[in-house]
């Protein structure tokens, strides 16, 4: 039982930053299945993922608790000590 719920907590935390890091921070009109958000999203403030955000358009209070390296360090030692 342990090992299947830290299993899918590891999934939904890279699903979770992966969606920092890929989808726009703020609610598209068209939704996510509009097709011209995607080649627009490196130039439009509104349309740009929280890490360009926080790096490009001047919003760095978006990183203030962001350290993926930490908490892939944290993840991969509570799996390896329960294995």
């Amino acid at each position: 039982m342990r090992r299947g719920l830290r299993r899918s907590t590891l999934v939904w935390s890279i699903l979770g930053i992966l969606g920092f890091l890929v989808l726009p921070w703020y609610a598209l009109p068209d939704g996510l299945f509009g097709l011209g958000w995607p080649a627009r999203m490196l130039t439009e403030r509104d349309l740009a993922p929280a890490v360009l955000q926080a790096v490009k358009f001047g919003r760095p209070w978006l990183l203030a608790d962001y350290d993926p390296v930490q908490k892939f360090r944290r993840l991969g030692c509570s799996c390896r000590a329960s294995c």
